[in-house]
């Protein structure tokens, strides 16, 4: 069975991250988002992500060091 996982980013970061889990056996992409649809379907199509899902049991956070935010994390 695959982890699923979810990126939050479609920009750089995101897309290594994107593409480390979709080359990895035991890592499944299950979802990308982005504030710019485009970018995120450009990565679905790119790693064959599932799309939108709601069991995912971990997200990654895709950003640069130029647009940093505080980061939340949500146990």
């Amino acid at each position: 069975m695959s982890i699923r996982l979810a990126v939050l980013g479609a920009g750089r970061i995101g897309q290594v991250h994107a593409r480390a889990i979709a080359e990895n056996d035991t890592a499944m992409l299950a979802a990308i988002a982005n504030l710019i649809a485009a970018a995120a379907n450009a990565i679905v199509s790119m790693t064959h992500a599932v799309g939108v899902s709601v069991e995912v049991e971990i997200g990654i956070v895709g950003y640069s060091d130029d647009a940093r935010q505080d980061v939340i994390a949500i146990e």
